[in-house]
């Protein structure tokens, strides 16, 4: 009986360090999960399944669960590192997709640069070519 918990745990922590997922441009997600509701089981498979691999490997993120009442509907708020918020409203959404809202969002996300031009400073979206 304590051996097989050992081995069920070795394999969840061996499958939490061996799959990465490094989100550099995301300060902040605030997950809305609904107890019971059919529309809100991605979320709550998301929060079970991947969150505790997320916040693994980025330990700086913050990660908010917040559960609601039955009427509101579940949704992910990404706050990135500039001030800058996405969200996604996730009824009836799998927890793969969610987490590929989230890599994308990271993927997405393009950092300003500060240029000067004619003696003021000014920030810029970098080109999808020089990148």
């Amino acid at each position: 009986m304590f051996g097989s918990h050992l081995s069920r745990l070795s394999k969840t922590v061996n499958k939490i360090r061996d799959n990465r997922i490094i989100l550099k441009r995301v300060s902040e997600v605030s997950l809305k999960s609904i107890e019971y509701k059919r529309k809100g089981a991605g979320m709550r498979q998301f929060v079970q399944k991947y969150v505790p691999m997320i916040k693994y490997h980025n330990e700086s993120l913050i990660v908010i669960n917040e559960k609601c009442e039955r009427l509101s509907t579940p949704e992910m708020k990404i706050k990135f590192v500039d001030g800058t918020t996405k969200s996604f409203e996730c009824v009836n959404v799998e927890p793969e997709r969610i987490l590929e809202y989230l890599v994308d969002a990271d993927d997405g996300f393009k950092e300003k640069e500060k240029v000067e031009f004619f003696g003021k400073e000014i920030e810029i979206e970098p080109d999808k070519a020089s990148s």
